[in-house]
């Protein structure tokens, strides 16, 4: 705009200089059909100055927004390809850990199955133990039978214990796996001890 000013404030500057050269050898209605001429040139010359800004100021606009839409569908094309890329992390953890759980659930299965098997071969060892030392009971003192009775009284209450364990052995989970297992046998153990004493004294 300052540009457009300055040009105009030019031609008017000229056009007046050479009006004022040419008026005295000029009559007046000559000298103002110049004054006419040289105004419409200058508007002329001004219009066209400011159709080219005006121009210019329009293809700048122009490229500007289509470097702003280039620059926006740019960043719209990395948050799509972030929100995927996300996306298929999130995907792929969670096929991990789908698989891990899996595998989890199937060594529990197993360490509950083989644990069962396991008792139930202790326990059937145990009662058959206990079924001989009833029979050789029989044939004991009494002071010996009641020594054998109080014992038995015991290994009866501890072959419950061993019976409600096994109960509950598909409740435990894989976090309390290994303590659940050591009282176990440490209790069939502490069972089958009592088993023996219990044959001692007869």
């Amino acid at each position: 705009m300052n540009k457009l000013l300055k040009d105009a404030a030019s031609i008017a500057a000229v056009s007046s200089a050479l009006a004022f050269a040419v008026a005295c050898a000029r009559s007046p209605a000559e000298t103002q059909q110049e004054a006419v001429e040289d105004q419409q040139a200058a508007v002329k010359d001004y219009e066209e100055t400011r159709r080219e800004a005006t121009q210019e100021a329009n293809e700048a606009q122009r490229e500007a927004n289509q470097e702003a839409a280039e620059a926006q569908n740019e960043a719209n094309k990395e948050i799509a390809e972030a929100r995927k890329e996300v996306a298929e992390e999130g995907a792929e953890a969670n096929k991990e850990i789908n698989e891990a759980s899996r595998t989890a659930q199937a060594d529990i299965a197993k360490a509950r199955a083989e644990m069962r098997e396991w008792t139930n071969e202790k326990l059937g060892d145990i009662d058959a133990e206990i079924d001989k030392a009833r029979a050789e009971a029989v044939k004991a003192t009494a002071p010996e039978q009641q020594k054998f009775s109080a014992i038995m009284k015991d290994v009866t209450a501890r072959r419950e214990e061993v019976r409600e364990d096994v109960a509950t052995l598909d409740q435990r989970t894989a976090a309390e796996w290994e303590q659940f297992k050591t009282r176990v046998e440490q209790r069939i153990e502490a069972l089958s001890d009592r088993v023996d004493d219990a044959r001692e004294v007869l």
